[in-house]
């Protein structure tokens, strides 16, 4: 029984660190070949709107576990939408 209760917590850790890690990739990449080749404008937005309701959601009802993954979140949006206003006019050249 101890376990079953376990699993939601775990959950709720969890899914608020893959959702901080998700952006990891788009940075490092960007970061490493200068270039924005491989981002869209559109998904950046879509990410940065979702990631914004879900911390509104999660002050909304006092889920601090969920605004914290949020502005977190939100950060790793910002630096995204940073670094392709800095590298947008560089191509990749391969």
């Amino acid at each position: 029984m101890l376990q079953i209760i376990r699993i939601p917590y775990l959950v709720s850790i969890l899914a608020p660190l893959f959702n901080i890690l998700q952006n990891i990739p788009h940075i490092t990449k960007t970061v490493a070949l200068k270039t924005v080749d491989h981002l869209t404008v559109e998904n950046m937005i879509l990410s940065f709107l979702c990631n914004f309701c879900w911390s509104l959601h999660g002050y909304f009802i006092y889920d601090i576990t969920l605004m914290t993954a949020g502005i977190f979140t939100l950060a790793t949006d910002v630096l995204v939408i940073i670094l392709y206003f800095i590298y947008r006019k560089t191509k990749n050249i391969q």
